[in-house]
């Protein structure tokens, strides 16, 4: 539960970074957020159980998480395709990850009816989806799983092959971390999904003393550990332009330099312009970015006067990520 709830945190917290964008020229990934935010919610046993008694028809909540989970991972998909797929090939990759996700819904919603239509005077098969009990052997409440499951499965390895063949090649540091999470969130979807419908078929086997319950408790793990993982990718990119005016990273970059700026500097003074001001007093002050650039100017000078010997790799990886940090083009934003 408590999983659950953080992750729909996590994505309230999203859907707000991501309102000016969606005024201004409408967001995917804010429609992910707010989606995946009350799936989540739904997915608790209490929050789902209130549900189904506010709305009189047990089993409604899973109804609505499971589709409200196709569409959010839907827009999941299509968030990093647009992101990292090109310009020219963007629309055809959309057009067919629309098209899965209505197929998905369609028959996911098809198959909860048809429960209905054959016994509509039992009761349980309205909750079949939600109970996590042996009448679940519902041949209906089976195929609305494995429709579900199957759904999840594909659209995760979609997200997670995009993510493996692009991140390497990002230049921001914050969208390397942003999708390397997303990523991680997708492996553990396939887990949670292939656990359950795992699970789902030991119910319909009539063997649930195998495994059903520890089966249905490392699902829901996995799976709001998932939802955790991905809110929190989507974020932190959205976040960091946000604080980005606040100079955090050029800041964090100068405290990592300061060490070797003083050791190279001592050794050779005349690289510097100003000796009372220092990448230290840069961390603080209003242009942290004008300190920065001064700093690996002076730096690249003291590895030009040393001849190459100056930096050791750690250093010199510090160094470069700086000046990627200054001179990097700009990454596409997600959504």
């Amino acid at each position: 539960m408590t999983v659950h709830l953080a992750a729909a945190g996590a994505l309230g917290l999203l859907a707000v970074l991501r309102l000016p964008t969606l005024v201004r020229r409408g967001d995917c990934v804010f429609f992910v957020a707010v989606l995946a935010a009350v799936a989540s919610v739904l997915d608790v046993a209490v929050i789902a159980s209130a549900v189904d008694t506010a709305l009189g028809v047990r089993g409604t909540a899973a109804l609505l998480g499971g589709l409200l989970m196709i569409a959010a991972f839907g827009a999941i998909r299509l968030s990093v395709l647009r992101a990292v797929v090109p310009d020219g090939d963007v629309q055809d990759e959309v057009h067919r990850a629309i098209l899965l996700a209505c197929v998905a819904a369609a028959m996911y919603l098809g198959s909860f009816l048809c429960m209905w239509l054959v016994a509509p005077g039992n009761p349980g098969v309205g909750e079949a989806l939600l109970t996590r009990v042996a009448k679940e052997s519902d041949v209906g409440a089976f195929v609305c799983g494995t429709v579900l499951n199957g759904f999840l499965v594909l659209a995760s390895l979609s997200v997670l092959r995009a993510c493996l063949r692009h991140v390497p090649d990002m230049a921001s540091t914050a969208f390397r971390i942003g999708f390397a999470c997303v990523g991680a969130g997708s492996v553990l979807r396939i887990g949670s999904q292939s656990v359950q419908e795992a699970r789902g078929v030991l119910i319909m086997l009539g063997r649930p003393e195998l495994g059903a319950v520890a089966l249905d408790s490392l699902s829901l793990i996995l799976g709001g550990t998932s939802m955790l993982l991905m809110a929190l990718g989507l974020t932190f990119p959205a976040l960091l332009r946000h604080v980005a005016p606040l100079g955090l990273r050029h800041r964090l970059q100068l405290l990592r330099l300061v060490r070797v700026w003083r050791r190279t500097t001592a050794a050779y003074p005349e690289v510097v312009v100003h000796h009372r001001l220092t990448p230290a007093h840069g961390v603080f002050s209003g242009e942290p970015r004008a300190y920065l650039h001064r700093a690996v100017v002076e730096l690249i000078d003291c590895e030009v006067l040393s001849g190459g010997r100056l930096f050791t790799e750690r250093e010199r990886g510090a160094l470069w990520q700086a000046e990627s940090m200054l001179y990097a083009s700009p990454v596409r934003a997600a959504g």
